[in-house]
Order: C-alpha cells, then sequence, then structure tokens
C-alpha cells in the first residue's frame, strides 16, 4: 500500500509504523491511473500490550476537500469568468511591476479596455451570450499580449493590462492590435453571433 503512495513518506506516520510513536495523523495522495491522484486522510494508533499490540489505521478520502480549496486558492488570485487575474491581484502585480521598472530605469504601459455596448448584448440575446461576449474578448486580448504581459478583470466590462519594455509608439501600435483582434470575425453564441468592439485608455509608466 505504502508504494502507492506519492512523494515522500510522512515521518509521523514511518515513526508510527516502527513502533516509535503512540499515533498519528497524516495527509498525501494515491496513485491511480485515470488521475494525477486521490487525496485521503489517514489517522492511526497503537492500542493493547504485549503480544495483543496491533496498530489500527483509518482512511478515508478528502479529494472534494482538497478539490474546494484548490478552487478557492485559484479564485483568490483569478477571475471566474475569463481566467484573467482579478482586480485585486492585478492591482498587486502592477505594484510590483512599477517597482520592477524603477528599480530597473525600464519603461511599460498600464491599458484599460472596456467592451462597447455589452449592454445591448445583455437585451438582445440574454446575460448568458453577454458572459460569453466578456470571456472570448479576455482570450482574444490576451493572445496578443507578450509573456511579461499581464491582463486582469477589474469590473464586469472592462480588463486592464499591464504592458513592459514599450514606449508611446509601440503602445499605440499594441492599442491597435487589441481593438484588431477583437473584431476581426464575430463571436459565436447560443442566442447567435456577436460583433463585439473595445475602446481603450492608456499611460506610460
Amino acid at each position: 500500500f505504502s508504494a502507492c503512495i506519492k512523494g515522500e513518506q510522512d515521518e509521523a506516520r514511518a515513526a508510527a509504523f516502527a513502533g516509535d510513536r503512540q499515533s498519528y495523523s497524516c495527509e498525501y495522495q494515491l496513485r491511480r491511473d485515470d488521475t494525477d491522484g486521490h487525496w485521503v486522510e489517514e489517522r492511526g494508533g497503537w492500542i493493547g500490550a504485549g503480544a495483543n499490540r496491533r496498530l489500527i489505521s483509518v482512511i478515508r478520502s478528502i479529494e472534494s476537500r482538497k478539490r474546494r480549496e484548490e478552487q478557492l486558492s485559484w479564485l483568490a488570485v483569478n477571475d471566474e469568468l475569463t481566467g484573467h487575474l482579478n482586480r485585486t491581484h492585478l492591482r498587486k502585480t502592477l505594484d510590483a511591476k512599477l517597482a520592477e521598472m524603477i528599480s530597473g530605469g525600464r519603461s511599460g504601459a498600464y491599458l484599460m479596455v472596456g467592451i462597447d455596448d455589452i449592454g445591448a448584448v445583455n437585451s438582445d440575446f440574454g446575460f448568458e451570450a453577454a458572459d460569453r461576449v466578456i470571456a472570448e474578448v479576455g482570450l482574444r486580448l490576451a493572445s496578443v499580449l507578450g509573456p511579461d504581459d499581464r491582463i486582469g478583470r477589474v469590473a464586469g466590462t472592462k480588463f486592464g493590462i499591464i504592458i513592459v519594455d514599450t514606449d508611446p509608439d509601440h503602445m499605440r501600435q499594441i492599442c491597435v492590435r487589441l481593438m484588431n483582434v477583437v473584431r476581426e470575425s464575430v463571436i459565436e453564441t447560443k442566442g447567435g453571433a456577436v460583433a463585439a468592439s473595445v475602446c481603450l485608455g492608456a499611460v506610460s509608466l
């Protein structure tokens, strides 16, 4: 059974199995062929004395709890609809990037991008279609960014974008690419095709 445990064996568990510890409690993942692993909790302790001494252990699945914890941890950083950074974490990232630029003598830009007329999409196609448009616009905006740039959803229909190592001329080129990538093709929703566009503002950092 121990061979099915992913990673190093818990020290308290090993000590208990060796008879050097009265009780133990630990969490670990079991290897499975169909998934990355399955989280379990194991608790055990010694009972009896002499020849009747036995180590009794109970193992229970905590996979659902671990998945909830991972989801909550992810949501603390990311926006649920788009998968991009949420407003709070984008602001923290902006503070960090500004500090890096100041210390390294580098320049950059901060862009605010808003989706046009999303209210009309809500009324004509429904809220589900509007969410689809917001998510797709976020994907398209991210597709033209560099590996060190960052994007986050800062409001219902607005995205903030941090661009590093850019000057005003390059910043204007990026703005044009961002507008073009959104409107280059319609966005398919369950309610029909939506032609989306964005407006944006930018400031040099």
